[in-house]
């Protein structure tokens, strides 16, 4: 008992460092400055870019992909969501980004 309670005190006490660590970061980071618009068209044309290397991949690595990086899940929640082992949702997104990787860098 009495080491639990000094692991989770330690623990706590690093996930207020670090909540501190993250606010000072945050807080030094500079107000926005206003995009340009040649900033808006070139990140306007990366999506672009990346939507369409996307259609090249086979749906199964597409979904996958998609519900990690659009849809926030994680691989076991994509794994419990899709009816698949996380093995395999593993092996999906690692084979589909390095697809992707490769037609990007085609482009």
């Amino acid at each position: 008992a009495r080491s639990k309670a000094i692991d989770r005190l330690r623990a706590r006490h690093r996930r207020d460092q670090l909540g501190e660590a993250a606010a000072a970061e945050s807080e030094a980071v500079p107000p926005a400055v206003a995009v340009s618009a040649d900033n808006l068209l070139s990140q306007r044309d990366e999506r672009e870019h990346v939507r369409a290397a996307l259609s090249h991949l086979p749906l199964t690595q597409r979904t996958a992909i998609d519900l990690a990086f659009f849809g926030g899940l994680t691989q076991s929640e994509i794994a419990e969501k899709l009816g698949a082992p996380l093995s395999t949702i593993k092996a999906r997104i690692r084979r589909g980004l390095v697809a992707l990787r490769g037609v990007l860098a085609a482009v």
